[in-house]
């Protein structure tokens, strides 16, 4: 064993145990004793983690998804290649939070935030699986969201004004109003899709959005708690919106919502 004095203050002790190297910084040498003691002691009773290295127990950690769905095996293979690629013969017990960090904002500058985002959630569970085998003793180092990347938006096209007024001129009917509820109120299509008149309050001059209709899965569902809105009638819309309650005439049943 040896403890060195590094230029910045702290001592580095270095040990080496059965052919294999372990070192650890400390800011006192009396901390950088304990450790060679604690770590002698680990390695006489087998609890010392094993120099296992990122390649070598993805391998592993992947054969636990033989008999997962299809879609999350293949997810799961494709995201390990780049984390092999750019972590492989780091030792698991060593890899930090800033190698993480690395390796997503490599992805993001030579490939796409999605990927980044899709190797960024592998990795999680893969060190989160080697830290709760023991072998990152201090912890998995995918444990801050400050890491994760955000996936960009691309942009969308919006119409001006008077363009919308062109639109609005070549529709007529149900299309029509659509188009200026949906102008008006600032709603999704589905949402607009999903109303009914019960959600419809004329005389105090609100729209409840409640349900959404998925044009994907031709379902009616129940919109989740936090997106459940309250959105004022512009005066504008009164007229469509009267005609409409009152060309459906005594409303329908309330269609049976799915939860999932």
């Amino acid at each position: 064993m040896s403890v060195d004095r590094l230029p910045s203050g702290r001592f580095r002790a270095r040990l080496t145990i059965n052919g294999g190297k372990h070192a650890a910084t400390f800011a006192t040498r009396q901390e950088a004793e304990q450790w060679e003691i604690l770590t002698r002691a680990q390695a006489i009773t087998g609890s010392l983690p094993a120099r296992v290295t990122v390649g070598e127990y993805a391998g592993r950690w992947l054969l636990g998804y033989r008999t997962a769905p299809r879609n999350t095996r293949v997810f799961h293979e494709t995201n390990v290649k780049h984390i092999v690629a750019a972590l492989g013969p780091f030792a698991i017990a060593r890899v930090t939070p800033s190698d993480i960090t690395r390796l997503v904002n490599t992805l993001i500058d030579s490939k796409t935030p999605a990927l980044a985002e899709r190797v960024y959630r592998t990795a999680s569970a893969l060190f989160a699986s080697a830290a709760a085998d023991g072998l990152c003793p201090a912890g998995s180092p995918v444990r801050s969201k400050r890491h994760r990347p955000r996936r960009q938006r691309s942009e969308h096209a919006v119409l001006e004004r008077a363009q919308a007024r062109q639109v609005l001129l070549q529709l007529a009917g149900w299309q029509r109003d659509t188009a200026l509820i949906q102008l008006g109120l600032g709603a999704r299509y589905g949402e607009i899709a999903g109303l009914t008149p019960y959600d419809i309050d004329l005389g105090r001059g609100l729209v409840h959005i409640r349900r959404r209709y998925s044009a994907h899965g031709n379902t009616v569902r129940a919109t989740k708690d936090h997106r459940h809105r309250t959105l004022d009638i512009p005066q504008i819309l009164r007229s469509p919106l009267e005609r409409l309650v009152r060309e459906a005439g005594e409303p329908p049943p309330l269609p049976e919502l799915a939860d999932r």
